[in-house]
């Protein structure tokens, strides 16, 4: 009996593993599509500032965030580009009607960076220890939503025949008036002790 219980406990924690893992790859992928941006050299950056502006390449607006560019097309498509601090490159930028602007540096640094990107797998973490910590509580039981408790009748217990219930309520009858007896007499012995 013990044998397919431990086998329907494997069988949930590699569901739970893989729904962990599916979790884990959905989360990664959906980071990397938010990240993905053209990447593009220093020069080629200078070449689409340069271009005619009918030109759907042409570097339309710039911001400036350290050492790295983001930088934005007439198709409003953007780049990123990396370039040391440069006043004669800003310079060229507004003669060139670029819109400039500048962005802080972000605060916390990597602190931050790690906080927010470690903060999902701590999650997951925590849930897979809290259901394991359950499984070994509860005997299994973590994952019963909606089985039923009812037992099975097997042909060695007793079953409960018709002669029995009315038994059962012959004797709930003859039981009933003396219980009532009972009440009262408690009741009186309540009423005596009130007047003492």
């Amino acid at each position: 009996m013990s044998k397919p219980k431990k086998q329907n406990q494997q069988m949930k924690m590699a569901l739970l593993f893989m729904g962990l893992f599916m979790l884990f790859i959905m989360f990664n992928m959906m980071a990397k599509q938010q990240q993905e941006q053209a990447v593009l050299s220093f020069s080629e950056f200078m070449e689409a500032v340069n271009l005619p502006s009918s030109d759907v390449n042409r570097i339309i607006e710039v911001t400036f965030k350290e050492n790295e560019i983001l930088a934005l097309r007439t198709d409003n498509s953007s780049v990123r580009v990396f370039a040391p601090h440069d006043a004669d490159l800003r310079k060229v930028l507004l003669e060139k009607k670029v819109q400039v602007s500048y962005e802080p540096p972000e605060e916390g640094g990597v602190w931050k960076t790690l906080l927010v990107n470690s903060l999902p797998m701590l999650l997951l973490l925590f849930l897979f220890f809290f259901f394991m910590r359950q499984l070994q509580i509860g005997g299994g039981k973590a994952m019963s939503f909606g089985k039923s408790r009812a037992k099975l009748l097997n042909e060695n217990q007793a079953k409960v025949t018709f002669n029995d219930v009315v038994l059962f309520s012959a004797s709930f009858h003859v039981l009933v008036p003396k219980i009532k007896e009972g009440d009262i007499l408690i009741k009186r012995a309540n009423e005596i002790r009130c007047i003492l």
